[in-house]
């Protein structure tokens, strides 16, 4: 047998030189790379939201209830943090849009739109936005307590032309962490599916500004928007605001995608 000097036998306990010199060309680099690498990926991630979802705190809320063009609660004054809309978007519990609740809650205590009611629920808010989780499901109205006279007027309809991210708002705005891009999409599709109202994000400046979704004539179109969730997309339509949020009346065959 030929008398191999490179041949490393692990009782002897010694390495060739030519060993030990491999060894250092590995080591050495992986030494000072990896740490480099690990602070690169944590500088240059996207960072999280800051969302808040009140996971558990079921609390009760007084203020007016509208369906059109969207299921919103307005909220009297003092029952949520400092910096957040007294406009809460609802949604239903788990993957669901609050129509799925409200609806039956109506068939049996009549129209609510425009009245003033008690509800509980729970509270979802970040990035100046607010919504409120239908935790109770259909018993999540307590009260009626009177009808309220008046119905917000639409803002000033521009036209638009936007680039952005279909979002699910629920998702985005606290319940899920990172919520956004394809990461999320499976999960933004089952929401919006569900008839939680898409919303469009497009970046401003350092932050974001968001649109609710309708269809041309203001009817709900979640889903022909479900290709198109969490990827880079262009659309055009007419804008306009009411109860606290800006809506976005668009055709979804308009829908362009950015390479």
């Amino acid at each position: 047998m030929s008398n191999n000097s490179n041949f490393f036998i692990g009782w002897k306990g010694t390495l060739s030189s030519s060993d030990k010199k491999w060894i250092r060309r590995i080591l050495i680099p992986a030494f000072v790379g990896i740490p480099i690498l690990l602070w690169c990926i944590v500088f240059f991630a996207k960072p999280f939201g800051t969302g808040v979802f009140e996971l558990g705190n079921v609390k009760t809320f007084t203020g007016v209830y509208y369906d059109d063009p969207f299921p919103v609660f307005l909220l009297d004054k003092e029952q949520l943090p400092t910096n957040t809309s007294n406009s809460a978007l609802l949604v239903g519990f788990g993957k669901h849009g609050a129509k799925t609740f409200m609806n039956p809650i109506e068939n049996s205590k009549g129209k609510l739109t425009g009245h003033r009611l008690k509800l509980q629920g729970t509270l979802i808010y970040g990035d100046g936005k607010t919504l409120i989780e239908l935790t109770k499901k259909e018993q999540s109205v307590l009260e009626v307590v009177s009808p309220e006279i008046g119905i917000a007027q639409k803002s000033r309809i521009s036209k638009q032309s936007l680039r952005g991210e279909i979002i699910d708002p629920k998702c985005w705005f606290g319940v899920m962490k990172p919520a956004e891009g394809k990461v999320h999409k499976s999960c933004a599709i089952r929401c919006i599916s569900g008839g939680i109202p898409p919303v469009f994000k497009i970046q401003k400046g350092t932050g974001f500004e968001y649109f609710i979704i309708k269809g041309s004539n203001g009817e709900d179109i979640n889903q022909h928007v479900l290709d198109f969730i969490g990827e880079e997309i262009q659309l055009s339509g007419e804008i306009y605001e009411r109860y606290g949020w800006k809506i976005i009346n668009v055709d979804p065959s308009s829908f362009e995608y950015i390479d």
